[in-house]
């Protein structure tokens, strides 16, 4: 039986590599309450921490409350019903 392995050991792996080539997005955890953009533990958000996409957050037609993420580490806010996770050839539930 394999170890478990850490969320930074993960991060590192070869299959993390293979996965990332593959573009895929996913959703984060953060989504907008009203105004405030929040955890989904509700802890408010350090933005130092945070790394938006060029021109995000956009908030199109103000429907835009939950934070996606790619492989490449930047987020964008999205309709929080756009299906996730997905890459380029399929969509999937997750």
């Amino acid at each position: 039986m394999k170890k478990p392995k850490t969320w930074t050991q993960r991060t590192r792996s070869s299959e993390n590599k293979l996965i990332g080539k593959q573009d895929y997005q996913a959703w984060i955890g953060l989504s907008k309450n009203m105004w405030l953009w929040q955890w989904s533990d509700n802890t408010s958000v350090s933005w130092s921490s945070v790394k938006w996409e060029s021109g995000q957050p956009n908030n199109v037609n103000a429907s835009e409350e939950c934070v996606r993420a790619g492989t490449e580490g930047l987020i964008a806010d999205d309709t929080c019903s756009t299906p996730l996770f997905k890459n380029k050839y399929k969509t999937c539930a997750i």
